[in-house]
């Protein structure tokens, strides 16, 4: 068995060394560029990737438009006359609640409680004595759109009548449910609560 001899291998090394100058010094410059190269890798800090970003975009904003409220003016016979804002396709009934009411002296037949309001829209209500004065003027086709019709009229609307509180409105429209629209404005008659004189006071306010 061959023993291992350090002195023949270091004269061995020295004998390559003198020989072999260049290639001993290219191994070791090679070793060491290949070590530099996997240490500096080891080391290094990963490249930042900077986001870019830009102020100068404007940040997109929608509006519901059809959440936004309408503002509409009423005045003349009501109680609590000024400005009240409200959802869109709100009607004019339910401004007049809204603004308390009618006077006892407002000419109800002379607005169109059904319709629709507008936004920025004044609303005047006359008396019954600027009416017959002649100082509101208004054409047939008015008078016609402000009276309520009796057999399709929901009961908010039906309450606004005069004389028609929430219970004779609900019983107006139990009765058409059940017996059938009304053929003329006078069956309104037939719903209980509603006589002659409280009729008289709405005949000229119903239409069927």
């Amino acid at each position: 068995m061959k023993v291992f001899d350090p002195i023949k291998v270091i004269g061995f090394v020295k004998h390559l060394t003198r020989t072999h100058k260049s290639l001993v010094y290219g191994t070791i410059s090679v070793v060491v560029i290949v070590l530099l190269l996997v240490i500096k890798g080891c080391t290094a800090k990963p490249d930042v990737i900077e986001r870019q970003t830009s102020n100068d975009t404007p940040i997109p904003f929608e509006i519901d438009n059809e959440s936004q409220d309408i503002y509409v003016h009423i005045a003349g016979c009501i109680l609590n006359p000024g400005v009240y804002a409200v959802p869109k396709q709100t009607r004019l009934y339910e401004i007049v609640n809204l603004a308390g009411g009618f006077k006892s002296d407002a000419s109800v037949s002379s607005v169109n409680l059904a319709r629709t309001v507008n936004d920025a829209e004044q609303i005047y209500v006359p008396s019954i004595d600027e009416v017959t004065r002649g100082l509101y003027v208004f054409d047939s086709e008015e008078i016609r759109g402000a009276l309520i019709n009796i057999n399709t009229a929901d009961e908010h609307l039906l309450d606004t009548l005069p004389g028609i509180g929430p219970a004779l409105a609900s019983r107006i429209i139990v009765y058409r449910t059940s017996q059938g629209k009304f053929s003329v404005a006078e069956d309104l008659m037939k719903v209980s609560g509603i006589g002659a004189v409280k009729f008289e006071g709405l005949r000229n306010l119903i239409c069927v």
